[in-house]
């Protein structure tokens, strides 16, 4: 009776033990399942599995909330960054990609009249440290109570420019009212640039003069008496 109870003891835990298992696999499965299809491309060569091409894939992540809605393929894009390419009488090239997943793309910017331009300085250490000490000591001056926090200091100066203030090889943000996934070439709304700073190059050092030995005579000694 006791070798009864203890043989179904055993095929009992043997039936639970296939069962856990069981679900282990069928969870591993479904979640295999999952990623491959937000992964076009994975195990085809050039393919795309389930058909999820570029487009429906950002969809899905945006559906998912891994991604913002303006980055839908088909969302308008009215601003960019990028690096200033060459430079005209009223227009500049810039390069840019305008969202994370597109190819690099040349874009041409016009200068209209009520286009507004301003230039980017970076501020040299010393000013940076009078900047912080001056924000340090409204920090410890400042009651949550009675008013708002202070604003730390930014890293560049920036003022009113022309497009004669840009140069190629500067960074710059564009803005406009036109969509830039349809038009290559649009009349910016405001423009921002970076001024590159210039990086001194160290001073030649002429190498130091070597000059001859000096001979010294020799010493007489006096004759021995």
């Amino acid at each position: 009776m006791e070798e009864k109870i203890e043989s179904g003891g055993k095929k009992g835990a043997n039936v639970l033990f296939a069962a856990i298992i069981g679900v282990i696999l069928l969870l591993a499965a479904f979640l295999a399942g999952y990623a491959l299809g937000m992964r076009p491309g994975l195990l085809t060569g050039g393919g795309l599995v389930g058909g999820c091409d570029e487009s429906a894939l950002v969809q899905r992540l945006m559906n998912a909330g891994y991604l913002p809605p303006d980055m839908a393929v088909n969302a308008p894009v009215r601003s960019l960054s990028g690096t200033i390419a060459g430079v005209g009488s009223d227009y500049f090239d810039v390069t840019a990609s305008l969202t994370p997943i597109d190819e690099p793309a040349t874009y041409r910017v016009r200068i209209g009249p009520d286009t507004k331009v301003t230039l980017r300085t970076a501020k040299d250490a010393e000013q940076m440290s009078e900047d912080m000490a001056a924000f340090d000591l409204a920090m410890e001056t400042f009651d949550p109570e009675t008013g708002t926090p202070p604003e730390p200091p930014a890293s560049y100066e920036e003022k009113a420019a022309t497009i004669a203030a840009l140069r190629e090889g500067m960074m710059v943000s564009v803005k406009s009212d036109l969509d830039m996934r349809v038009n290559s070439a649009f009349v910016a709304t405001e423009v921002s640039a970076q001024e590159v700073l210039a990086v001194a190059e160290p001073e030649a050092v002429a190498p130091p003069v070597e000059e001859p030995p000096v001979a010294v005579p020799p010493t007489e000694e006096p004759p021995v008496e």
